[in-house]
């Protein structure tokens, strides 16, 4: 009986201890000019909401506490999060998503076929209760009614110039990952489905949480491929040969007449 007095005793000052410790590593409340300034991170539109039923956080996957004000919400692009966690967000607004895509490819939707998991579009953000239209090339998901909404930033699998020097980087797509995913960085699971959250890499397959993909670009910002890199075409072995100049003074972005291109395979030297 006193062993088991002095281990319960034992187990109450080692959760102590981790409690004094998580709250000493938890960031501190934002003060309201912080806030003011965290309300416009990364393009977003941050705007205090209640919800009604269990929400998640999209960028730590913890659950909104509280009765009302639970957290924030971007009135353009959905994203939800806690108040402390909005300096922290990776993802920016979909209109800043626009301008920073230089070379649009267009997605290849399909219909996807009948599964019980949880899928989320990567548009709107919400929960697809009906069955997705998924990209055949890099399982970018969305309603029906938000396809002419996607942007055209699918897997370069070509380019306009053969370049053997350039590096190929990682193709990050947010959300709706395997559930045996696991972070590259923490070695935790990143899967939830609960929420959009985490990224994978549509190459390589390398899965990360939102947390934690700095750590990733900072550490290995190419795409190795991984083992199947042998196997792999590189978007740089393939370009276009086209009677159309591009014009200098057109805008970053602006794609070439597709009509009039015709793909060249080429290979490395």
């Amino acid at each position: 009986m006193a062993d088991r007095r002095s281990k319960f005793k034992d187990r109450t000052k080692d959760l102590q201890r981790g409690s004094s410790e998580q709250s000493l590593l938890a960031p501190m409340p934002l003060t309201a000019e912080e806030t003011a300034s965290a309300c416009h991170h990364l393009g977003h539109d941050f705007k205090k909401k209640t919800y009604y039923h269990p929400t998640y956080c999209q960028h730590c996957t913890d659950l909104l506490w509280g009765l009302k004000g639970q957290g924030f919400q971007c009135t353009v692009c959905n994203f939800v999060t806690h108040e402390k966690c909005m300096m922290l967000v990776k993802v920016p607004c979909l209109h800043v998503i626009a301008q920073q895509i230089h070379d649009p490819v267009a997605h290849r939707w399909t219909r996807s076929s009948g599964t019980k998991r949880k899928s989320y579009c990567n548009i709107c953000r919400k929960r697809i209760h009906s069955l997705p239209s998924l990209c055949e090339v890099c399982k970018y998901y969305s309603h029906s009614r938000c396809q002419s909404q996607a942007f055209n930033d699918c897997k370069k699998l070509a380019c306009y110039a053969k370049d053997t020097t350039r590096e190929e980087k990682h193709h990050w797509i947010e959300g709706n990952l395997p559930t045996n995913a696991k972070c590259i960085v923490c070695v935790k699971s990143c899967f939830s489905s609960d929420c959009l959250t985490g990224f994978r890499c549509g190459w390589c397959g390398l899965t990360v949480h939102s947390a934690c993909i700095d750590t990733t670009n900072m550490n290995s910002p190419v795409c190795t491929f991984r083992d199947l890199w042998h196997m792999v075409l590189l978007p740089r072995a393939v370009s276009f040969r086209s009677s159309l100049r591009r014009d200098p003074s057109a805008p970053a972005g602006t794609p070439l007449n597709s009509d009039e291109m015709t793909p060249l395979l080429e290979e490395e030297e």
